[in-house]
Formats: structure tokens, C-alpha cells, sequence
């Protein structure tokens, strides 16, 4: 796998589909709100790791906010 050269890029085209995925696997987002839950209480996941899960969420949840 290569190195993510364009981040900015890669972030913009992500978000404008988000909201797209929401709608169509609305119980996959849930479940992905409950590990980014899980990961704080249980310590399990290295603090890098839960960052870039609490990120997708984040971005997740205001795509889908943004698509109603």
C-alpha cells in the first residue's frame, strides 16, 4: 500500500461520500459508532487507532446530518 499523498484530497472525496453509505448501510454506521464507543472504555485500541476511528465517525455522522 502506498503513501497517502494527497490527504486534503482523499478527506474531501470521502466526506462527499459518507453520506451516501449512511443512507444505504444505515446499521454498518451504527455499528461503527458503537466501536468508536468501545474503544475509550476499553482501552483495548492503541490511542491512534481510536482517533482515526473517532474521525470517520465524526465525519460520518455530519455527512449524513448534511444529506437529510
Amino acid at each position: 500500500m502506498g503513501t497517502l499523498q494527497d490527504w486534503n484530497g482523499y478527506r474531501d472525496a470521502l466526506i462527499d461520500r459518507v453520506g451516501d453509505f449512511a443512507r444505504l448501510s444505515p446499521d454498518v454506521l451504527r455499528g461503527l459508532n458503537t466501536i468508536e464507543g468501545s474503544a475509550g472504555r476499553t482501552g483495548r485500541l492503541e490511542p491512534k487507532i481510536h482517533e482515526i476511528i473517532a474521525l470517520a465517525v465524526g465525519q460520518a455522522r455530519l455527512a449524513s446530518r448534511r444529506e437529510v
